[in-house]
C-alpha cells in the first residue's frame, strides 16, 4: 500500500479532531495562523473564531479533508508541505501550528526551518509529536518488537521518531526557543512497575506525546 493509499484509509475521524491542547497554546492577539496538517479545518476554524483571527491558512496533504478545508479556512493548500512552496512573504504569520505532522516527514528538520521563514519575529510554533520514548514502545523493543499499527506512536505513516530532547534540538535547529512544555501522559498500572525496574532512570515513560510552544528567535 502506498503512503497516499495509507492516508486515504484512515478513519474519517482522523480528520476531524480538535486539540485544545494545542488550542489552548494560541497567543492572545494572533491575527495570522498557518496549521500545516489542518486536516478538514475544525480546529482552525474553532481557533478563528475563539481569537477573533484575520487569516487562517491550512496546508493538507489529503485532497478529500482538504477540500472540506477550503470551506472553512481563508485559503487552503492542498500538497506535500516539504515539496510546496508557500506563497507568502517573510514573518507573515503569527503562529504556525504543526500538530502531528513532522513524525511524518521525511525531513522534518529542513521543512521546519523552512517553514519558520513566514513566521515573525516573536511569533510561535506550536508542535505536537509522540514520544518514541513511551514506556510501552521501549518495553516491546527490548522484547524484539516494533509493530507498527493503524495509530498511535507507531503508526505505520511515521516515519521519523522523537524523544524530549531531539523534539527540543528539533526547534533549536529551525532557529526557535522552547516558552512552553505540554506532556500527554498516560498513568497505567503496569508504567508503575516499569518505573520501579528501572529505578527511576527512564524518564518520561509515562509521556505519550509532547506539545511545545517555541518562540522566533532574533538572528
Amino acid at each position: 500500500m502506498s503512503l497516499n493509499e495509507e492516508y486515504d484509509s484512515k478513519d474519517r475521524e482522523y480528520y476531524r479532531q480538535v486539540r485544545t491542547e494545542i488550542l489552548d497554546k494560541i497567543p492572545l492577539g494572533t491575527k495570522r495562523m498557518l496549521e500545516i496538517g489542518c486536516a478538514e479545518g475544525v480546529m482552525a476554524q474553532v481557533a478563528k473564531g475563539k481569537f477573533g483571527m484575520d487569516e487562517v491558512v491550512g496546508v493538507e496533504y489529503n485532497e478529500q479533508s482538504a477540500s472540506v478545508a477550503s470551506n472553512r479556512l481563508d485559503k487552503v493548500i492542498c500538497g506535500n508541505v516539504e515539496t510546496i512552496e508557500l506563497p507568502f512573504p517573510e514573518n507573515y504569520f503569527d503562529v504556525i501550528i504543526c500538530g502531528d505532522v513532522l513524525e511524518h516527514l521525511i525531513d522534518p528538520w529542513e521543512t521546519l526551518k523552512k517553514l519558520v521563514i513566514h513566521l515573525r519575529i516573536g511569533g510561535v510554533v506550536i508542535v505536537s509529536i509522540p514520544n518514541i520514548a513511551y514506556w510501552d514502545v521501549v518495553r516491546s523493543i527490548m522484547r524484539d518488537e516494533f509493530t507498527y499499527q493503524d495509530s498511535g506512536i507507531l503508526d505505520r505513516t511515521h516515519l521519523r521518531f522523537f524523544t524530549r530532547s531531539t523534539i527540543i534540538a528539533l526547534l533549536h535547529h529551525a532557529g526557535l526557543e522552547v516558552i512552553n512544555e505540554h506532556r500527554n501522559t498516560d498513568v497505567h498500572r503496569g508504567q508503575l512497575w516499569w518505573r520501579i525496574l528501572t529505578f527511576g532512570y527512564h524518564k518520561n515513560a509515562d509521556v505519550v506525546q509532547f506539545v511545545f510552544t517555541a518562540q522566533k528567535k532574533i538572528a
